[in-house]
């Protein structure tokens, strides 16, 4: 089995030695210490992935562009659709919707501060400088499956640790030959500027053979399992990275498709759709995951529940509510507060009627809340 990228005919390895990459990649972002060296008396602190993103609500319309939107806010149109249910709805409840959430939050992981980051399952690409997101944009990915060669993982993008080892602008398309029958007119070589040219105006090639970073003129492909083994952007996306980057820039994909964070006090659970179908159970990888941030205290397990099974694909805040006052904050405000055991209201007799007293001159009674206000 052989993989080839949409952007050159280089041949591309099995997935076992896709897996065997994405694990030693793993392991050499893990700092291990030198021998003979003393361990520390502290654990290091433990390195949590950032948050990045907000939300916010735009009117909906039958003229609503789901495409400009997403490009607005730096989100995909898929994940807008699935956060609304927009696929999902009768033609009367589109007509009945006014309004849209639009959320952009993502988690990124963290193997190094500063280089690229693409989690697959997200669709996301993460531009990392000094520790922090310094950009975000959303990608398309290679396809799950191959009809014409009945092949399931024959196009999917890799996974593990790489570099850029060039930037070119408007770069010919070499057409592998397995892809030249897509072509109206079969060529070995497309130019920038050609209407079947697809790679967009600028192309960051990576280490792994034939894997590149390009742009696209087919926009609603991002958010998808769209291409041929690479990874795509917008085309001003791709041009803000093609300037942001430099050759021997480290560059991982990884496949998370569950995340958790802590930000401003706040926990924030990821979940997106397991779409190589390589972490099992969503629910079993969200109790690892939390556990091994030491949060599963601080999460509401109803949302966390709700939270998987709606597979959003943005970060959702699923902090736990404070719980309410237990006894020992009841026993201390009883100790400088007399509690007062409420009794049942008794109608009062009515009154028996009496004289009209004497009219005479007092001061005026305190007001009470059943007052009407002094004018």
């Amino acid at each position: 089995m052989t993989w080839r990228c949409y952007a050159s005919g280089a041949k591309m390895p099995s997935l076992g030695t896709l897996i065997a990459a994405a694990v030693t990649g793993l392991a050499a972002s893990v700092a291990t210490p030198a021998r003979g060296a003393v361990p520390a008396t502290t654990p290091a602190p433990r390195v949590m992935p950032l948050l990045i993103g907000s939300e916010a609500v735009e009117p909906f319309t039958r003229r609503t562009s789901v495409l400009a939107l997403a490009q607005k806010y730096g989100t995909s149109p898929q994940t807008i659709r699935r956060l609304n249910r927009l696929d999902k709805r009768t033609r009367k409840q589109l007509k009945q919707t006014t309004h849209i959430l639009i959320s952009s939050r993502a988690i990124s992981p963290r193997p190094f501060d500063n280089g690229v980051v693409i989690n697959l399952p997200a669709f996301r690409l993460f531009l990392l400088k000094d520790g922090a997101v310094a950009k975000s944009w959303p990608v398309a990915l290679g396809r799950d499956f191959d009809k014409a060669w009945q092949n399931k993982t024959r196009w999917r993008t890799p996974i593990g640790q790489f570099r850029i080892v060039g930037k070119y602008w408007h770069a010919d398309w070499i057409v592998p030959k397995d892809l030249q029958k897509e072509l109206k007119t079969p060529r070995e070589r497309v130019p920038y500027g050609d209407p079947e040219y697809p790679l967009g105006p600028a192309k960051i090639a990576l280490t792994y053979t034939g894997l590149n970073i390009h742009g696209t003129y087919a926009p609603m492909s991002i958010g998808r399992l769209a291409s041929h083994g690479c990874i795509r952007m917008w085309n001003p996306a791709v041009v803000d990275l093609y300037k942001s980057v430099k050759v021997g820039t480290p560059v991982a994909l990884a496949y998370a498709p569950v995340q958790v964070t802590e930000n401003a006090g706040r926990v924030w659970l990821e979940v997106n759709p397991d779409v190589y179908h390589m972490a099992g159970d969503l629910a079993d990888r969200a109790r690892i995951v939390i556990s091994g941030s030491g949060l599963q205290d601080r999460v509401d397990p109803y949302l966390v529940a709700k939270t998987v099974a709606a597979m959003p694909g943005v970060a959702v805040d699923v902090t736990r509510a404070a719980p309410p006052a237990g006894p020992a904050t009841i026993a201390a405000a009883t100790d400088t507060v007399r509690v007062v055991t409420p009794q049942p209201i008794r109608p009062a007799p009515p009154a028996r009627p009496t004289a009209p007293p004497a009219m005479r001159m007092s001061a005026p009674a305190s007001p009470s809340l059943s007052d009407p206000p002094a004018p």
